[in-house]
């Protein structure tokens, strides 16, 4: 559908997407094997980006579980996160009623302050995102 549209917005200069594809999954191989990466090698990303002070960093990828076979990969991808506050990750919490085995409750999540009213706005949005799902 994208393809086949009329017209092709131009592209927002003030905004950079790296994506993580086979090209630099075979680049990284050789260093790091196969995916999932080791989190030191976001955290060295996102180190590198900070210096050319973006307004925003986003990771649309979903750090669940930790790192069993590297946990100081962990600690440095944490310890870079926390020198930011424009780091953010784009997730789903599915409702209750359908994920009863997740662990992750929205009143864990350290919210910036910011973001008062982020909670009470997700919880909002995840009802009426899940209102309109088909069941």
């Amino acid at each position: 559908m994208v393809r086949h549209r009329i017209t092709a917005p131009k592209p927002d200069p003030d905004i950079v997407i790296v994506d993580i594809n086979e090209a630099s999954l075979a680049a990284l191989a050789g260093e790091y094997g196969r995916w999932p990466w080791p989190r030191q090698v976001f955290g060295e990303f996102l180190e590198q980006v900070e210096q050319q002070k973006p307004k925003a960093v986003v990771f649309d990828i979903l750090f669940s579980d930790p790192d069993v076979y590297n946990p100081d990969s962990d600690s440095y991808f944490n310890d870079a996160i926390a020198a930011t506050d424009n780091t953010f990750f784009a997730f789903l919490r599915l409702p209750e009623v359908q994920d009863k085995l997740s662990q992750i409750k929205l009143g864990m999540l350290q919210v910036p302050r910011r973001f008062q009213d982020w909670q009470a706005q997700a919880t909002r949005l995840l009802w009426c995102y899940h209102t309109f799902l088909p069941r």
